[in-house]
C-alpha cells in the first residue's frame, strides 16, 4: 500500500473544499463547514471512546494524552505562551498550511482550521471549546490554541506518565484520517447538495489522482468504516 502522509489528507480536503464551493457557491461552503464539523465530532468521540476504555476521566487535560496523531520533527513548529493560568501555545509552522502553499490551495484551509478544532473538542467532550483566535491559514504569523487547563508540575506529570503508558497506540496513520475524512465529507456533501455536490465530490477526486495517482485514492478504500475507493 502506498504511504499516504499530512500532504494527502490536506490536500483531499482543500480539493473537496475548492470543487464544492466553485459548483455550489453559499451552499457549498456550508456544506463543507458542516462536514468539517461533523469529521470532528466523529474523531473526538473517538478518542473519548478511547480514553474512557482506560478508564479516564474526559478532561482538557487528558484530551492532550488521546490525540491521534504527533508531528514528525521538523513538521511542525510550536512554542508555548504560557504555561499558567491557562496553558496556551502558538503554531508558527504547520504541515498542513505548508501542503496547501504547495498547491496553491490556501484559500480553502481555512475552512477545515475553523472548524475541526473546536468539534474535536466538543466530540471529546461537551462544552469544551477550542476556537483559536488566530490562524495562519487566515494569514495571521500563527495559530493560537488555549488548552483549557493550567500546565503546572501535576499536568506534565501527568502527560509524562500517560505518554510512557499510551506510547503510539492512540495514533492513527494518515491513510486512515484521510479515508475518514473523505468518506465524512463525500455523505455531507452528497446529502446537503445532492447531484451538483456528488459531481463535484467526482472531480476532487479526480484532481486528487491526477496529483498522486490513483493508488494513492485506492488506498482509502475500507479503511473507515465504508470508504470507497
Amino acid at each position: 500500500m502506498v504511504p499516504l502522509e499530512i500532504e494527502h489528507h490536506a490536500v483531499m480536503f482543500a480539493l473537496l473544499a475548492q470543487h464544492t464551493i466553485e459548483a455550489c457557491g453559499e451552499d457549498g461552503e456550508r456544506a463543507i463547514r458542516q462536514g468539517v464539523a461533523r469529521y470532528g465530532r466523529e474523531r473526538g468521540a473517538r478518542m473519548a471512546a478511547r480514553a474512557r476504555a482506560h478508564g479516564e476521566t474526559c478532561t482538557p487535560l487528558s484530551y492532550q494524552a488521546y490525540g491521534e496523531w504527533r508531528a514528525r520533527p521538523g513538521q511542525q513548529e510550536v512554542e508555548v505562551a504560557q504555561k499558567l493560568p491557562s496553558y496556551t501555545i502558538r503554531v508558527k509552522r504547520c504541515p498542513w498550511c505548508d501542503a496547501w502553499k504547495k498547491y496553491g490551495l490556501e484559500a480553502y484551509g481555512r475552512y477545515y482550521c475553523e472548524q475541526v478544532d473546536d468539534n474535536l473538542a466538543q466530540g471529546y467532550l461537551e462544552g469544551f471549546h477550542l476556537i483559536p483566535p488566530t490562524l495562519l491559514s487566515r494569514g495571521d504569523d500563527c495559530c493560537t490554541f488555549d488548552m483549557g487547563f493550567a500546565m503546572d508540575a501535576q499536568a506534565e506529570q501527568y502527560l509524562a506518565r500517560q505518554d510512557a503508558l499510551l506510547g503510539d497506540s492512540c495514533r492513527r496513520d494518515f491513510a486512515y484520517h484521510t479515508a475518514h475524512l473523505y468518506d465524512t465529507m463525500r455523505k455531507v456533501i452528497a446529502r446537503q447538495l445532492g447531484k451538483p455536490g456528488v459531481r463535484a465530490v467526482q472531480r476532487a477526486v479526480k484532481a486528487y489522482c491526477d496529483l498522486f495517482g490513483k493508488p494513492y485514492f485506492e488506498a482509502l478504500e475500507g479503511l473507515y468504516p465504508d470508504a470507497q475507493a
